[in-house]
């Protein structure tokens, strides 16, 4: 639902011949844009039409003005568009910016699949606490968890991402966990149950992990830069 606002919108004639006018579509999508941190919801919303006010939020850097980031990113889109908004994040080598960007991941709960590759994170860092979630866990998604080697996990750090799941009932029902550390195959051998897989499973390869929805265009602005 988007609150009523009431505006005067003043069109000029152009003033050269030729020159094209804006469309009221483009003045109202842009006034919306602008004011985005006044909308309640997009839940019914057209995808077509809410991918391309996202665009527009975007161009007027509503996602890192810090007035309206959180409630523009994450009460208007990713609540009413979930997946669309971001469905896998690929962050590298990135941990500096997950250290300075922590509060921005957390609004992405739509989340399928993350790369954390050679971030040198440790046992204890907070983007394990939100793999976990039951903030992630009450949309029921699986979330695949890529490329967690050179992260200084030890034992411990296992058992402590696995633990909601194993102990309490709690968190991700589905957690899939690629490229681990060969030292940790004495801990998958004896606090996991591991499942054959029925066919044969593709070679892992880092070229397949990438950022992918409609934050990626957020380029150089925020989170997602591209590799």
């Amino acid at each position: 639902m988007v609150r009523t606002v009431h505006t005067a919108v003043q069109l000029q004639a152009p003033l050269v011949c030729g020159t094209l006018v804006k469309s009221l579509f483009d003045i109202s999508l842009q006034f919306i844009a602008d004011n985005i941190g006044h909308v309640d919801s997009l839940a019914g919303f057209p995808e077509q039409m809410a991918v391309k006010l996202f665009s527009a939020a975007e161009e007027r850097h509503r996602f890192i003005d810090p007035h309206t980031a959180h409630r523009a990113l994450h009460t208007v889109f990713c609540e009413a568009c979930g997946e669309l908004v971001l469905k896998s994040m690929c962050l590298r080598n990135r941990y500096l910016l997950i250290s300075e960007r922590m509060d921005e991941i957390r609004m992405f709960q739509s989340l399928e699949s993350l790369d954390l590759n050679g971030c040198r994170l440790g046992n204890n860092h907070d983007i394990f606490k939100y793999i976990t979630s039951e903030a992630l866990s009450r949309y029921g998604q699986q979330i695949i968890l890529k490329g967690i080697g050179a992260n200084c996990l030890s034992d411990a750090g296992l058992q402590r991402l696995t633990a909601p799941v194993r102990l309490m009932k709690k968190g991700l029902e589905n957690l899939q966990i690629s490229l681990v550390n060969l030292s940790l195959k004495g801990f998958f051998r004896n606090k996991i149950n591991l499942i054959r897989s029925e066919t044969p499973l593709k070679v892992f390869t880092h070229s397949d992990c990438k950022t992918e929805g409609w934050a990626e265009q957020m380029e150089g602005k925020s989170l997602f830069e591209r590799h």
